[in-house]
Formats: C-alpha cells, structure tokens, sequence
C-alpha cells in the first residue's frame, strides 16, 4: 500500500511539473483567471523519500507577476482598498518582481525539530536555478512566516504539522526560460521546477 501511495504522489507530481507557464505575463487590467486557478499554476509539490519514507514534503508558490496581479486583486477585494492604494499596492509589486524571485516554501518532515530552513545551523540548504545554469544561487531572505494572517488566508497550503517559509532570490536579468527551487539534505534532495511556454 505504502508503495503504491509513493508512486502515485511521485506521477502527480511529474504531471504538475510539467504544466507550462509564462514568466512574461503581461499587465492585466482585468481578472482573466480566479485566484485559486492562478495559485494552482504556480504551486509545485515534491517529496524526497529514503525507501517508502517522505523525511521532507515541499510545496511551493512562485510570486511571478502573472500571480501577483491575482493576489493584488485579491487584496484589494478582502481590504476594500481605494483605487489610488490599489495602484500602488500594483506598482510596489510589479517592481519586486522585476528584481527578485520570491516563493511561499510549505515545508513537512517528520521530525518538527528538524523542519528549520531558516536556521542558520540547519541541515538543509535552499537553492535556486534560473535557466539551467551551472550555479545555484542562495537565498538573499529566507525567513519563517509565522502566523501571518495573510500568508495563511492567502496561501492555504499549510497544515498543523507543517511550517511556512518566505524565500528570496535576486532575479538574474534577461529572459527567463526555467526555474528550480531545490532543498538539499544528508538524505538528498527534493525539487519543484517551471518551464516556459517557450522551451
């Protein structure tokens, strides 16, 4: 049973990684998509397994512009939010995304006390690759999230025995074609990928 479990999460996630997106979405004036279809297409789930045990489950939201247009109009909507602090609300957040790449990271293990990524003695490590690049680039910010009322309402991808994090990359400049967020460990590692329409 256990392994039939572990191959069936291990075929959804292939499927879910495989969904193509673009990381050039124009401004969009007006909703095209719900929020919760937008989360849906930037939300990648992996597990990393030693023999038929998960030691880490990772889920993780990538903040592109085509996302943060459908949380701002969220935004907007729950906190009534005048035109004038919508557009600046929009404004603050199209210029984030031009320089950084930033992910809400759900983490699970089985062992609470070892679900620390922001730790500065952690195990674990927390790397990104753009493009297919050589290097791995480190996170400039990577914080835990705590209770944020927000992070919780706006992402509801976490769990009583999980922990949220916010991670932050500066974005290499040029055209964006791949992205992979990775978690590494003494047991190995688990990673979530977008592709481009364009590759």
């Amino acid at each position: 049973m256990r392994r039939r479990t572990a191959v069936a999460f291990l075929a959804g996630a292939v499927a879910c990684a495989s969904q193509r997106v673009d990381f050039a979405a124009p401004d969009r004036a007006t909703e095209t998509d719900s929020y919760d279809a937008v989360l849906r297409r930037w939300t990648r789930d992996a597990k990393l397994y030693v023999g038929f045990d998960a030691q880490l489950s990772l889920r993780a939201t990538l903040k592109t512009w085509d996302f943060q247009q459908a949380m701002v109009r969220r935004y907007a909507d729950r906190y009534k939010l005048t035109d004038a602090e919508r557009q600046a609300l929009h404004e603050k957040e199209r210029a984030r995304t031009r320089e950084y790449f930033d992910f809400i990271v759900v983490v699970h293990t089985p062992e609470l006390r070892r679900n620390d990524l922001d730790s500065k003695t952690s195990a674990w490590r927390v790397r990104l690759k753009v493009n297919g690049a050589e290097s791995l680039a480190e996170p400039v910010r990577l914080v835990s999230a705590g209770r944020d009322p927000v992070v919780e309402a706006f992402f509801p991808l976490h769990s009583a025995f999980s922990k949220t994090y916010v991670a932050s990359f500066r974005r290499p400049h040029g055209e964006v074609r791949d992205v992979a967020l990775t978690i590494a460990g003494p047991e190995g590692n688990a990673t979530v990928s977008w592709s481009s329409a364009a590759n």
